[in-house]
């Protein structure tokens, strides 16, 4: 890393990433396997290359937000930019909050287009048949729970920085990779051309900028330039 930043990311992969394999321009690298590695032994996770066996009782992105919040902390005194990069796998099924909340029997979303009862208006590969309504109050009941989990990680690792830096030149960057269905136009799926799945956060904070919302179209290729 000779960008004069101390490097950290704390958090999820895209698939295919060899596991361990700790890419150059890091300085500290915990990556989680992805929820679709996890089964009844656990998980794997790789903690800058050691590559570390989990039980299934523990949550991959609790694991990834201690150790960034640990990292945050360490940067005391701030005296060299540091840029970290947090990326829980929050929400994702199989879904497995780590404290209790209120959403137990949440029902499922109220919205035209979940089991929607026509789709004869759609092309013949996306006229799905009706999905489980109790797989979908599961899936609904399990997003929020890990929303709340998610919701508190991202403030408490907003306040090691903020404490950190004395909220001083810090610039904190939201977003996401992709929405997700959970029912509507019959789906249980991220990968289909709706609304649900091309509208995702992208939302920057950050000392003295002025506060707006702009109305142009964004996207993740436009953090890399800001």
């Amino acid at each position: 890393n000779d960008s004069g930043y101390e490097t950290a990311l704390c958090g999820k992969l895209m698939n295919g990433h060899p596991l361990g394999d700790v890419p150059a321009g890091w300085d500290y690298f915990y990556e989680l396997s992805g929820s679709a590695t996890h089964d009844a032994t656990g998980f794997d996770v790789a903690d800058n290359g050691r590559v570390i066996h989990h039980p299934a009782t523990a949550n991959d992105s609790e694991l990834a937000f201690e150790k960034a919040r640990a990292w945050i902390q360490a940067r005391q005194p701030a005296t060299q930019p540091f840029f970290i990069q947090f990326s829980p796998t929050n929400p994702h099924n199989p879904y497995t909050p780590i404290a209790n909340h209120s959403w137990d029997g949440v029902p499922i979303r109220d919205a035209p287009s979940v089991n929607e009862a026509d789709v004869s208006d759609k092309p013949a590969k996306m006229r799905k048949n009706l999905q489980d309504p109790a797989q979908l109050q599961r899936s609904e009941e399990g997003m929020r729970e890990e929303l709340e989990d998610a919701d508190r990680q991202v403030a408490r690792l907003v306040d090691a920085a903020e404490q950190i830096t004395g909220n001083s030149n810090l610039l904190i960057i939201f977003t996401s990779d992709n929405g997700f269905q959970t029912g509507e136009h019959r789906l249980m799926n991220k990968s289909w051309q709706y609304q649900e799945s091309i509208e995702i956060p992208l939302i920057m904070r950050g000392t003295d900028l002025p506060a707006q919302q702009p109305t142009q179209l964004v996207s993740s290729v436009d953090i890399s330039a800001t």
